[in-house]
């Protein structure tokens, strides 16, 4: 099963959702924050571990991740975005 990961961060918390490739939701989670940054990284590296974990246990074994995105706040800067990019 091909899925897509969609990640929404923010400064107070993060939205994770995870949909087939036909847009259906298989799971939706909330997490702690991901602002880089609000919080060092890694507390951010944290709840966004914690956050794929969860999100990944509601899905069935066969999953084949077909892309992530992740859009968060305080992404601005080029180290920033290599953090995200290497997370």
């Amino acid at each position: 099963m091909k899925c897509v990961i969609g990640i929404d961060g923010g400064g107070t918390k993060t939205l994770l959702r995870i949909t087939d490739l036909e847009g259906r939701v298989l799971t939706e989670q909330t997490g702690g924050l991901s602002n880089i940054c609000a919080s060092d990284r890694k507390t951010v590296e944290d709840n966004l571990r914690d956050l794929l974990n969860r999100s990944l246990k509601e899905l069935p074994s066969n999953r084949e991740i077909a892309a992530v995105c992740i859009g968060s706040a305080g992404v601005v800067a080029k180290e920033n975005v290599l953090f995200f990019k290497e997370f």
